[in-house]
């Protein structure tokens, strides 16, 4: 069974057919439109503890802010994505990959 997914978008830009195109159920995915409040949301979506793993595509302002994250989802044992265009090299994360010409290269690993 599939694991139910949070994905916090500041403006939604995903396609859901192309995931329906790819097997997988959109009953099990909540889409936040979080627009200038998806840090919030997502921390509420953290709080929580639902869901396993989330999706965060949007602005998160400081490494503050990433710390928080990452507090956060160690305690509700989620797996956080952040999508982004400019990684930081002091970001607290454990793997952080860059994505180019459909080629992923390991920038770093912890």
């Amino acid at each position: 069974a599939q694991e139910p997914v949070a994905w916090v978008e500041e403006k939604f830009s995903l396609f859901p057919p192309a995931l329906v195109q790819r097997n997988l159920s959109l009953e099990k995915i909540l889409f936040v439109e979080g627009k200038k409040a998806c840090a919030w949301a997502a921390h509420l979506l953290l709080r929580s503890q639902l869901f396993p793993f989330l999706v965060y595509h949007a602005a998160y302002g400081e490494e503050k802010e990433l710390r928080r994250f990452q507090l956060l989802a160690e305690k509700s044992r989620t797996t956080v994505l952040l999508l982004g265009s400019k990684p930081l090299a002091s970001w607290p994360i454990a793997l952080s990959v860059e994505i180019r010409a459909q080629m992923a290269h390991v920038l770093r690993r912890r």
